[in-house]
C-alpha cells in the first residue's frame, strides 16, 4: 500500500485497520469504513465510506443508508460508474477528470 494514493492520506496503521474490517476516525471524529461490494452491509454505521471497486448498485445501496454522509468511490473501470457520474456530478480526482 505504500505506493498508493491511500497511503498519502492515511497512516499505515489506519490502512491496516481498514483492511481488517475496522473503521478509522477522521480528525473531526467521523468514522471511515472500507467497503467492497460484498461487505457494504457490514458498515452501516459509518458516516464516510471508502467504496473500492464500486459499481452503480453498490453506490445506490450506500446512498440509501441515512448515516452515509460522504463516499469516496473507486471503480474497477471508469465505465462502472459512468451513469452515476453523469447524474450526480461528483468531484473527480485522477486521470478521468
Amino acid at each position: 500500500m505504500e505506493d498508493t494514493t491511500l497511503a498519502q492520506v492515511l497512516s499505515e496503521q489506519q490502512i491496516d485497520l481498514l483492511m481488517a474490517g475496522a473503521s478509522v476516525a477522521t480528525p473531526s471524529g467521523q468514522a471511515i469504513a472500507l467497503c467492497f461490494h460484498l461487505s457494504c452491509k457490514t458498515h452501516r454505521n459509518s458516516a464516510v465510506i471508502l467504496a473500492l471497486w464500486a459499481c452503480e448498485d453498490t453506490i445506490a445501496e450506500l446512498e440509501s443508508q441515512p448515516q452515509c454522509k460522504a463516499m469516496v468511490v473507486v471503480p474497477w473501470l471508469p465505465d462502472d460508474i459512468k451513469n452515476w457520474k453523469s447524474q450526480q456530478s461528483p468531484i473527480v480526482f485522477g486521470r478521468d477528470n
